[in-house]
């Protein structure tokens, strides 16, 4: 792992980061997952932006295996401007999209960098813990329950969700509507639910 600090935030870039980053640049031809790293890092962005506006800083910015991770300080933030911080990277790929649909006029003509954007603000407000949409369904049940019931709601709400997503990838990869990258999301969000269970 390679750290380093910038204006007092930690910085962690992980070698398998590296690795599943380069696997996905080299087994796609189209590009496709170039421009979708390139949204992804976007969509961060606006995470910081919405940081920078409310005047809170990340205490560490790590590049792991599953993407990029804001871990937040030990300053206390009230549950609206951390839903704020959440809701911002979506925000951001629906501004791109709406601004790529603007420029075209068209719904059918906007290109694959309006689409990937949509796809990527849309597929992280799903409820599951390792997306935003999941984080902020915790922030929300945790004002109205307590720690254990919050999480105990947050996994079967994913674990529903996991189904009928995998349950969609499945049918689109066999009926050749998308390719296997949708099948190893669904494996990272499995994942991602069982390790958050344990």
């Amino acid at each position: 792992m390679i750290q380093f600090t910038i204006c007092g935030i930690r910085i962690e870039i992980h070698f398998l980061f590296v690795g599943v980053l380069t696997m996905f640049l080299l087994i796609d031809p189209t590009g496709i997952s170039a421009l979708g790293l390139f949204a992804s890092v976007i969509h961060e962005m606006g995470h910081v932006v919405a940081l920078i506006i409310t005047g809170y800083r990340p205490k560490r910015i790590s590049f792991e295996m599953t993407g990029i991770c804001l871990n937040q300080n030990n300053h206390a933030i009230s549950y609206l401007t951390e839903i704020f911080i959440l809701l911002a990277g979506s925000l951001t790929n629906f501004l791109i999209f709406f601004w790529c649909l603007a420029m075209e006029q068209q719904l059918d003509k906007v290109g694959v960098w309006a689409m990937i954007h949509l796809m990527l603000g849309i597929v992280n407000l799903l409820p599951m813990n390792a997306l935003d949409g999941g984080k902020i369904l915790r922030i929300i049940l945790l004002q109205c329950c307590n720690v254990v019931r919050a999480d105990h709601i947050v996994f079967w709400v994913q674990l529903i969700c996991v189904f009928v997503v995998t349950a969609f990838c499945i049918l689109s990869v066999l009926t050749g509507k998308t390719n296997f990258t949708a099948l190893i999301f669904c494996t990272y969000l499995i994942a991602s639910m069982l390790l958050s269970k344990t």
